[in-house]
């Protein structure tokens, strides 16, 4: 419909942006058609003549929250850092309107130029990847349902503090005397510590930005173990000459042991006894060597139980399934 002013000043951008005042005082349970005719002072057929229906004002009230989302110019070359700039825009318009949240996350989500200009402009982080159409988009959506999951998060608290009248944290301090004293069960004891990390400095709050890192680090292992090679590579033009922390770092993974143990770290953290019995020919002396020399290098971390690759040494893992599976096919005999 268009957006003509009729007598009582009624006009369809109006229309959408008192509805979004109202579900931004309300929720989304104040989108209908009586209630903001109401908060116009205007009867409810009378907006009839701009929006259709309900289901039109709420694809327009929606589509008009993704309008305010604004990407940065230059958009970032690297996906990773387009990818959370996206997410944290979106972010900010749900804690402005946590009522747009229910609209878009879901398998049939209400869809306009913005919320599809949203997803174009995610969809473009990977495209200089060689990767699938349809393996792009389940990056973008990885994101995205992180996002509005968080979202979801904060309009149910939206309307548990509009109902009782007070925030989060408030609530979760009331409820601290009851867990002090469940928690002293000793079925429960990462629980305690939190609780008594709570009665030093207040409750706990989840974090959206840690939260959004850790996505981001899944897809970055993801893409680490694909052949993502971009549409165009830098041309080589001459042979330089090795540099003696090139030559260092070459002498690490050429001694024997290394890339067998990082090979089998890459498969899953392990202990010290299953690295030695899984090692042909490897004594525990040496292994013990080899662990220490990677360790200084920060490619390799050790806890309490087993010994893991950092994110240095995860990174060189690609490379080293690549060789293996080469080799394989080499030494396979033919039919």
């Amino acid at each position: 419909m268009t957006n003509h002013h009729d007598a009582q000043g009624l006009h369809r951008d109006r229309i959408v942006r008192a509805a979004m005042d109202l579900a931004d005082a309300e929720g989304p349970e104040a989108l209908s058609m009586r209630k903001v005719a109401t908060s116009l002072g205007a009867g409810t057929m009378s907006i009839y003549r701009h929006v259709s229906g309900k289901d039109d004002l709420i694809a327009s009230a929606v589509d008009t929250a993704f309008g305010e989302l604004r990407y940065p110019e230059p958009a970032p070359a690297d996906w990773r850092t387009r990818l959370a700039s996206a997410a944290r825009q979106e972010w900010a318009m749900y804690l402005r309107h946590p009522w747009v949240a229910p609209y878009v996350a879901g398998q049939r989500p209400t869809l306009g130029a913005n919320v599809l200009r949203n997803v174009e402009w995610g969809l473009a982080a990977v495209t200089h990847l060689d990767l699938p159409i349809d393996t792009r988009m389940q990056i973008f959506l990885t994101v995205s349902d992180y996002v509005q999951g968080a979202a979801l998060s904060v309009l149910d608290e939206t309307r548990a503090n509009r109902t009782s009248g007070m925030n989060s944290a408030r609530w979760w301090t009331g409820q601290l005397s009851a867990l002090i004293r469940l928690t002293e069960d000793e079925r429960f004891p990462m629980l305690r510590q939190l609780v008594e990390r709570a009665e030093a400095t207040g409750p706990y709050l989840k974090d959206f930005e840690f939260g959004l890192q850790r996505v981001l680090d899944g897809l970055a292992t993801f893409l680490d173990g694909l052949d993502t090679r971009p549409d165009e590579l830098p041309e080589v033009t001459s042979v330089h000459r090795l540099s003696a922390t090139d030559t260092s770092a070459l002498e690490l993974i050429s001694k024997r042991w290394i890339p067998e143990v990082l090979y089998l770290l890459g498969a899953a953290p392990a202990r010290f006894t299953e690295l030695a019995e899984a090692i042909p020919g490897i004594s525990r002396k040496l292994l013990t060597e080899r662990l220490r020399l990677l360790a200084e290098q920060e490619l390799v971390t050790r806890t309490e139980q087993h010994y893991e690759l950092s994110a240095s040494g995860r990174a060189l893992v690609p490379a080293l399934r690549a060789w293996v599976a080469a080799h394989s096919a080499a030494t396979s005999p033919t039919v």
